[in-house]
């Protein structure tokens, strides 16, 4: 058995050229029309209806999810826009309150205001009054202490 393994050293380059090769078989046999395997080729007419078929089921699918899309956005629009308008809502509401208090504030500090004021007048009166009334007075008990003297 040992004797039908050929060493590395020993083998001999093979000339490529000598080796038959079979022959090979045309898969269209008789030219280019009919009679053709029809196992391994496709008519144009075929093909053409191969490719619309793929073609209208891509636009199909193409068709379904942009009408998905289409929905998805609405629905998310719808959405955001009641919560907007719930969102501009409570701010007028709380604007609007917000409003009312700071009038009422304004009222009651206004009032607070004219009160003030009208003691103030009153209080100012009253001083004019003691030091119309004090001043005589003073001045003529200083008057008489400056004399005698």
């Amino acid at each position: 058995m040992n004797d039908k393994i050929l060493k590395l050293h020993e083998a001999k380059p093979i000339n490529t050229d000598s080796l038959s090769t079979p022959h090979k078989k045309k898969d269209n046999i008789g030219g280019g029309e009919p009679p053709m395997s029809n196992d391994k080729y496709v008519t144009h007419e075929e093909l053409n209806h191969a490719v619309d078929k793929l073609d209208a089921k891509i636009d199909l699918s193409t068709e379904k999810l942009m009408h998905h899309v289409d929905n998805k956005f609405n629905e998310n629009n719808v959405d955001l826009n009641d919560r907007f308008n719930e969102n501009n809502v409570d701010l007028n509401d709380r604007f609007n309150e917000n409003k009312t208090d700071l009038t009422s504030k304004f009222s009651e500090n206004k009032s607070e205001i004219a009160s003030l004021k009208k003691d103030l007048k009153a209080n100012n009166e009253k001083i004019a009054w003691i030091v119309g009334i004090l001043s005589p007075i003073l001045t003529t008990i200083i008057l008489k202490f400056l004399h005698l003297s």
